[in-house]
């Protein structure tokens, strides 16, 4: 009878700039997982991301019925501030929505926001907040029901990746995740358990799109597919796709300099994980590691994260959609 009162399936649900990704995620173990790229097939915007969630669905994951929709950081504000430990419950939420007030480029009115305590100095308690425009998060909500599934929750893609991987590194140590992204390259520092640092670059996987259409007078999807053809040593990119990797670890080792001179006992990582489509590129692991001089790993479903018998092709790139269908269980 236990078995009978499990929740239902539920999809993670990752929506980049250049891809929508979903895993699906049911008793214990992903059930199916999907990469559908946003190309010109299904117009620009929300029409793109429409017509790949449908396209998920249909054919991925016909029997969920709740997706937890995860926000990428450039749709998200974020904002730290402190409070005394003794403020009761309801002082705690005003103050909150004073920060908010604050910090929202856009009246209160028109945002979303969470708040969360991250450890304590001394007689404070550190909190961490997100505020997103109430349109935003209202749009992609709208999207994901018109295809067929109930929104049980929103959170920020990366705090979901970062909760995920947390399980799986010493908690005392600092360790960072790189994100390899379609419109971003985005370096995390996490130490015990918490975000110590954030850094992103508008340089990503775009980039390298936008550099192959020009060199080689290709179609949107004449370059996707070129794109893809590079996660084997044998892919046809060659040196434009070798200045790209050299770029975008110049960026992440940009990132980690400004870290390690911020002064907040930095130290430098145990560990990096690298996530997203640039992860997927044949060489990127080393190229990272050279210009960090701290070895890198790939950071996707893989046996070390409970239920994955066998990583997907997409793997790197659907980490953000599984940690978010985990969060959902936690």
């Amino acid at each position: 009878m236990q078995g009978l009162l499990r929740k239902k399936a539920v999809v993670g649900l990752d929506l980049g700039a250049g891809a929508v990704k979903a895993v699906e995620w049911s008793r214990g173990s992903v059930r199916a997982s999907a990469f559908a790229p946003l190309t010109e097939e299904g117009g620009n915007g929300g029409g793109a991301t429409a017509v790949a969630l449908r396209k998920i669905l249909r054919n991925e994951a016909p029997g969920a019925g709740r997706a937890v929709l995860g926000l990428s950081a450039d749709q998200v504000l974020m904002r730290t501030f402190r409070l005394p430990e003794d403020l009761p419950p309801a002082e705690i939420e005003e103050q909150a929505r004073l920060q908010a007030a604050q910090a929202a480029p856009y009246p209160l009115a028109e945002a979303f926001y969470d708040y969360r305590p991250e450890g304590a100095t001394g007689r404070q308690v550190n909190y961490r907040m997100g505020i997103a425009r109430s349109a935003v998060v209202k749009a992609h909500c709208r999207r994901v029901e018109e295809a067929g599934l109930k929104v049980a929750a929103v959170d920020l893609t990366s705090f979901a990746v970062q909760r995920a991987l947390a399980a799986h590194t010493a908690s005392e140590s600092a360790w960072a995740i790189i994100d390899g992204g379609y419109a971003a390259t985005r370096l995390s520092v996490c130490r015990a358990g918490r975000l110590a640092f954030q850094h992103s670059q508008p340089f990503g996987c775009r980039e390298l799109a936008e550099r192959a259409r020009t060199a080689l007078g290709l179609t949107a999807n004449e370059t996707r597919k070129a794109i893809e053809d590079w996660r084997s040593p044998g892919g046809t990119l060659g040196a434009l796709g070798g200045a790209f990797l050299e770029d975008i670890a110049r960026h992440a080792a940009r990132a980690l300099q400004l870290y390690l001179a911020s002064g907040r006992e930095a130290a430098v990582p145990e560990r990096v994980f690298l996530w997203g489509g640039a992860a997927m590129m044949h060489g990127a692991c080393n190229t990272m590691a050279k210009a960090l001089g701290i070895p890198v790993e790939v950071a996707g479903l893989t046996q070390r994260l409970r239920g994955i018998s066998e990583p997907p092709e997409h793997s790197p790139a659907l980490l953000g959609a599984y940690a978010l269908a985990l969060n959902d269980h936690a």
